[in-house]
Order: C-alpha cells, then sequence, then structure tokens
C-alpha cells in the first residue's frame, strides 16, 4: 500500500510542470470596459497578445523580452488573448482572457496607455469582442 502511494504521489507531480499563466475572465454584459478600473496595480499600458505569438513576435510587442512560449500558452492556444500590464518597461502582471468571454484579438493599438484604455465590447448572440474607444462613453 505504501508503495502505491508514492508511485501515485510521483506521477501526479510529474504532471504538474506547467501551471500556466493566470486566467481573468470580464463582465462581458456592459457596453464599455475600462480596463483602469478593474485591473488593479500601477501599470502605465496595457499590451495584448494575440494567439500563436512567439517570444520573438511578443518582444516586438512589448518592446521588451518576456518569456510568452514558457510562461503562457499563447504560443499555442488559439483561444486565448494575453493581457501583459506594464509599468516601466516591466511587467506588473499578464493573464490570459478566454476569447469566448470576451475576444481583444481586435484591439488596436496593440498597446493602449492607461489613461486610454476604454474599450467597446460589441456582442453578437454568442460572441462579446472588444474594440479600442480610447475614451469613455
Amino acid at each position: 500500500m505504501k508503495n502505491w502511494v508514492c508511485a501515485l504521489a510521483v506521477t501526479m507531480l510529474a504532471g504538474c510542470g506547467y501551471f500556466g499563466a493566470p486566467v481573468r475572465e470580464f463582465d462581458s454584459t456592459v457596453k464599455q470596459l475600462n480596463l483602469a478600473n478593474v485591473v488593479e496595480g500601477a501599470w502605465q499600458r496595457v499590451c495584448f497578445i494575440t494567439p500563436y505569438t512567439d517570444n520573438q513576435r511578443a518582444r516586438k510587442v512589448l518592446g521588451f523580452r518576456f518569456d510568452v512560449e514558457k510562461l503562457t500558452r499563447i504560443k499555442t492556444n488559439d483561444g486565448v488573448t494575453l493581457l501583459v500590464f506594464i509599468e516601466d518597461n516591466q511587467v506588473e502582471h499578464y493573464f490570459e482572457t478566454p476569447r469566448g468571454n470576451i475576444d481583444f484579438t481586435s484591439v488596436m493599438p496593440t498597446c493602449i496607455d492607461r489613461e486610454n484604455a476604454y474599450l467597446k465590447l460589441e456582442s453578437n448572440s454568442n460572441w462579446t469582442r472588444a474594440v479600442h474607444s480610447g475614451k469613455r462613453e
């Protein structure tokens, strides 16, 4: 019995090599989402990293190195968008948002300042996407 419990524990721990980025969902029923009001911290800008982005592309978007391939599923998962919140050219925090909650892949520009972090939510019967409005509505 003792050997069985040890074997089970080793098997479970071996499968825990990747925990993934934190996941966050938003209220998709509102007409406008102000990220400055709903995402804590002193971040200065947010960048939206779209599916299949590798480290090289992430560096171009962010302006500095951030290992999205190791820390997130964005390179291989088209079901999420990675939101990266930046202060003084360093990642303050980041999380994946399921595209089934709100699809951020259409947000342009790719990075926006905190004071302009107003996103209009457009919904149909089964999909909500965010577009940058830049101002309070």
